[in-house]
């Protein structure tokens, strides 16, 4: 059934009740104005949607590093190649913020192909070992962010 103009469906259920699962999200521009209200939007609905991919121009590294450890994205992109060491450096020091002594440098690895791309450092400290996301630079990276979930669903 499609919702009405109301956003509830012909028969008074509401449209958001009929999908209960998680959707795939990509927040492109998400330290921008519009990307963190998306962001707002999503920490008040926990469930409801699943952050794989971040995209933003690369002026507030910090902020880009947050929301990729507290969403747990998978792929993160800068607009400029310049911008990967200061978003990396963003990445270990908020990882170590939220474990001190947990990041290590030793699982960074350069990715081939495409646009500049890097993976990032492991972080254990809480029992088991997590990737920190991939970082994307570079002409083609945000469309490589925006295609994420789709690529990545085909493996």
């Amino acid at each position: 059934m499609e919702p009405t103009e109301s956003g509830r469906e012909a028969g008074g259920r509401d449209a958001v009740s009929r999908d209960a699962s998680s959707r795939d999200v990509v927040l492109l521009g998400s330290t921008g104005s519009i990307g963190t209200q998306a962001a707002d939007i999503i920490r008040r609905n926990p469930g409801r949607f699943r952050v794989v991919g971040l995209a933003a121009g690369g002026g507030n590294p910090a902020l880009l590093a947050s929301q990729a450890l507290e969403f747990g994205a998978e792929v993160v992109a800068v607009a400029s190649e310049s911008g990967i060491e200061d978003l990396r450096q963003a990445l270990q020091a908020e990882a170590a913020r939220a474990e001190p002594g947990a990041v290590s440098t030793t699982a960074a690895s350069a990715a081939g192909g495409g646009p500049a791309a890097t993976g990032g450092p492991a972080v254990s400290g809480t029992g088991r070992a997590r990737q920190l996301p991939k970082i994307l630079a570079g002409a083609d990276a945000v469309a490589e962010v925006a295609a994420w979930p789709w690529r990545t669903r085909s493996r």
